[in-house]
């Protein structure tokens, strides 16, 4: 019997590549896949898009509460989180409005999550657009890495139903809190790790991640995107962004270390022995991290 995945996808004025994704998720192979949809006040077309699809995909929409402003993707994808009925799947995943999938992605993910104890996993991601390369995510954890980023692009995750489910219930639970974080994968990450949970990286890329000026964070070698994320770590942005990821591992797990009580010189450590996992993102965000301490 094939397996059942919940895809939760969050629009906001994405008419011009919607289908694509779309159509990507209906030619997936060996799984059965639904979309649940929130749409974040699209202007456009996209609804009108993704209704053309209603009669080959089993698609569903998330009543979200009539708003005159936009909330944004983070909290998009937190009301999903928050509000998707999943007891009839064995799994669920992330999705992004403009990326295409492989038409094996989930299978691919699914049959290595099965086959060890992995809670959830993501992969790596061949970009597309404006510029064409692989962009790769360390599998190479150290012991404080999921309180400095995330496990790459949550377009590429796929979370066993289980730990979902525990997942939303402390998202509902701290959504105050959680609504000062600006990123729901790299959340996903950080209670899988604060729990002890085991994470999965799939060094091949199953997604084609769509690079343009509307997702530049995610965009690591393009001018824009490399002078954006100076910006966020140069102006306290990205230690903020540290300490709310911080307050909410000690939710989770009491005994995470307290990144706002200890001294200069247990930080510089913490951060250079056990921060991010790639060296070179380690070095950035120490430098950026003692800028902002130091500065603001």
């Amino acid at each position: 019997m094939s397996k059942k995945i919940l895809i939760l996808l969050a629009t906001h004025n994405g008419e011009r590549y919607i289908s694509q994704q779309l159509k990507s998720i209906k030619d997936q192979k060996e799984v059965e896949v639904d979309v649940l949809v929130s749409d974040d006040k699209s202007s456009d077309k996209t609804i009108n898009m993704i209704k053309i699809y209603e009669d080959e995909m089993n698609i569903k929409y998330l009543n979200r509460e009539e708003s005159d402003i936009t909330h944004g993707s983070a909290q998009n994808f937190y009301d999903l989180i928050s509000d998707s009925n999943v007891l009839d799947y064995d799994f669920v995943a992330y999705s992004d409005q403009d990326d295409i999938f492989m038409d094996r992605k989930y299978i691919k993910m699914i049959k290595s999550l099965e086959n060890n104890n992995y809670i959830g996993g993501s992969s790596c991601v061949k970009c597309f657009g404006e510029s064409e390369y692989i962009l790769t995510q360390s599998d190479k954890t150290t012991k404080y890495d999921y309180l400095f980023e995330g496990a790459g692009q949550g377009s590429t995750f796929v979370l066993k139903k289980k730990f979902f489910i525990e997942f939303q219930e402390f998202v509902k639970e701290n959504r105050t809190e959680i609504n000062n974080f600006f990123y729901h994968d790299w959340l996903t990450y950080l209670y899988c790790r604060s729990k002890g949970y085991s994470w999965f990286f799939n060094k091949t890329p199953l997604t084609l991640y769509r690079v343009h000026n509307s997702n530049l964070t995610g965009s690591k070698k393009s001018f824009e995107g490399i002078m954006l994320r100076l910006n966020k770590l140069f102006n306290g942005w990205y230690y903020e962004q540290v300490l709310t990821a911080n307050r909410l591992a000690r939710i989770i797990n009491s005994d995470t270390i307290n990144l706002e009580n200890i001294s200069l010189l247990r930080l510089i450590y913490i951060l250079l022995s056990n921060g991010r996992r790639k060296l070179s993102d380690r070095f950035l965000a120490f430098v950026g991290i003692m800028f902002s301490r130091i500065t603001l």
